[in-house]
C-alpha cells in the first residue's frame, strides 16, 4: 500500500503571502460548466489591470478548445511560479457565468506544477460566478462562501451537499444541479457579491508579483477536508 496525502490545489506553500480580507469566495467540489458547455467570447483577450485581491496586470490567454486562462503577468525572465486561474465561460439564461479551477505555472515553458507528483493528489477546487462584460472592462462576481453557508444551514437553499467534521457544509452538487441553482439566484445581490473588477491595460508592462487573493478560503476549505478525512487515506500501490 502507497500513502499518499489529500491535496488540495494552492495550499499556498507555494505562496507565503497574507490573507485576502473581507468574505471568502464559496468552493465546490464539481464544476458549474463542463468541458462541452465552454463558449468562445468577445473582446477578453490581451492584458487588463486589477486593483483589487487580484491587484497588478493580467493576461487573458486562449486555454485549450474555447477555454481560457487568466495568467499573472511577469517578465518573460522571470521563471518563478505564476498563479493561473483557467476559466470556462457559458451562459446559464441571460447572464454570462464562469467556472474557474486554480493552478501554478513555473519554469521557461511555463508548465504546471500541480498534480505533477506522484504521492499527492490534487483536486482542483471550482469558483463560480456571472462575468459581466462592458467596454474595456470586466466585472467577476463571485459566489459569497458566507452567504451560502448561512442559506445552506437555514434550510432555504436545498442544494446538494455534505457537512464537515468542523459543521461548515461542502457542495458536492453535480453540474446540472449547480446549473439550475446559478439560474435561479442570478439576480440575488447578496449571493454573486464579491466583485473582482479589470480594466483594459493600455500599457505592455509587468505586473509586481502579488499575494494570491483567495489564500484563505483555500486554506480553511482545505483543513476542513482534511480534518473530516482523518488527514490521510490510502491508495493502492
Amino acid at each position: 500500500m502507497k500513502l499518499g496525502k489529500y491535496f488540495c490545489p494552492l495550499l499556498l506553500l507555494l505562496f507565503n503571502s497574507k490573507p485576502a480580507m473581507g468574505s471568502d469566495p464559496a468552493m465546490f467540489l464539481q464544476p458549474l460548466l463542463t468541458k462541452n458547455d465552454c463558449e468562445t467570447v468577445s473582446d477578453l483577450l490581451g492584458d487588463w489591470d486589477s486593483h483589487g485581491d487580484l491587484s497588478g496586470v493580467w493576461t487573458i490567454q486562449v486555454h485549450g478548445k474555447n477555454g481560457y486562462r487568466l495568467v499573472e503577468k511577469r517578465e518573460k525572465s522571470d521563471t518563478t511560479k505564476r498563479p493561473v486561474f483557467n476559466l470556462c465561460l457559458a451562459h446559464i439564461g441571460n447572464d454570462l457565468f464562469f467556472d474557474a479551477t486554480e493552478d501554478v505555472l513555473q519554469g521557461p515553458d511555463q508548465t504546471s506544477i500541480l498534480g505533477d507528483d506522484g504521492d499527492l493528489i490534487w483536486l482542483p477546487l471550482h469558483l463560480i460566478g456571472r462575468l459581466d462584460i462592458e467596454t474595456d472592462a470586466l466585472h467577476f462576481r463571485l459566489l459569497d462562501d458566507s452567504w451560502l453557508q448561512a442559506e445552506l444551514a437555514s434550510g432555504r437553499l436545498q442544494l446538494t451537499h455534505t457537512q464537515l467534521a468542523e459543521g461548515e457544509f461542502l457542495v458536492t452538487a453535480p453540474p446540472k444541479e449547480l446549473k439550475s441553482f446559478a439560474l435561479h439566484y442570478a439576480s440575488d445581490p447578496d449571493a454573486f457579491s464579491l466583485l473582482e473588477e479589470f480594466a483594459r491595460n493600455s500599457d505592455d508592462v509587468a505586473a509586481f508579483c502579488v499575494p494570491h487573493p483567495f489564500a484563505r478560503a483555500e486554506r480553511k476549505l482545505a483543513n476542513l477536508i482534511v480534518a473530516s478525512v482523518n488527514h490521510h487515506f490510502f491508495l493502492s500501490a
